[in-house]
């Protein structure tokens, strides 16, 4: 039987239908060593979620990452928020990204594809518990899990 490590997702709504209300800005945090562990996205419906990597044993010193949701409470300390265009308070699609590793699958990423047409990918990354984004608004490398030709896209909305 195939094991599916899911988005571990902490509320009855999923990460498609809350993403939908579009984004006003982001945030991430690092590690001294420089990788991303965390991607902030602050919503348009005024709340903010953080985005984090959790690796699942496979066995023999095999691992695949998917994705954890937290949503921000009132007394956490929320990093300073960096301003997106306009065009990001409207989400167009959202597509899952899903990696497939022997008889495992991972839920390992999203998609977000704005109104204008651009993407923003976000996706565990290849050092164990960080994150990868690719935008047009994003600098630095990406370094995800796997070659992102390997993940299959699922739509989400």
């Amino acid at each position: 039987m195939k094991q599916h490590f899911t988005f571990d997702w902490r509320r009855i709504a999923g990460p498609g239908e809350l993403l939908a209300s579009g984004l006003t800005g982001y945030a991430t945090n690092r590690r001294d060593v420089g990788e991303m562990t965390t991607f902030w996205c602050f919503l348009c419906n005024g709340s903010t979620w953080r985005l984090e990597s959790v690796m699942n044993d496979l066995g023999d010193w095999e691992e695949v990452g998917s994705l954890v949701f937290w949503e921000a409470s009132e007394d956490m300390a929320l990093p300073e928020m960096i301003q997106l265009p306009p065009q990001w308070t409207r989400i167009e699609s959202i597509d899952k990204l899903v990696v497939q590793v022997d008889e495992f699958s991972a839920d390992s990423g999203l998609v977000l594809i704005n109104r204008a047409g651009d993407e923003l990918t976000i996706v565990c990354g290849a050092a164990p518990y960080a994150i990868e984004v690719r935008a047009p608004f994003f600098d630095g490398d990406f370094s995800p899990e796997f070659a992102i030709e390997r993940y299959q896209r699922v739509p989400m909305m």
